[in-house]
């Protein structure tokens, strides 16, 4: 009998789907963030994923990171720290 790890299958699965999106799914978390759309624990897990997403796809976000000003850059950075 062949063990498939599912979780482990539907994340990578998942990750290969995203990849071209990367950059504009961590722009769109970040904008959220800076607006405080999304706070707590909700915020908490979505930057979770995103982090996720971001080391599997090898995405720079630093040039990303240019298109907000200091504070937001401070604040974003300290979520996905």
């Amino acid at each position: 009998m062949v063990k498939c790890d599912i979780k482990s299958t539907n994340t990578n699965r998942h990750a290969r789907l995203l990849a071209p999106h990367a950059s504009s799914i961590f722009m769109h978390v970040a904008e959220a963030l800076e607006s405080e759309t999304i706070r707590g624990e909700t915020a908490s897990r979505v930057v979770a994923a995103t982090k996720g997403l971001i080391a599997q796809t090898g995405t720079d976000v630093g040039p990303l990171m240019q298109q907000f000003s200091v504070e937001s850059q401070q604040m974003i950075a300290g979520w996905f720290a």
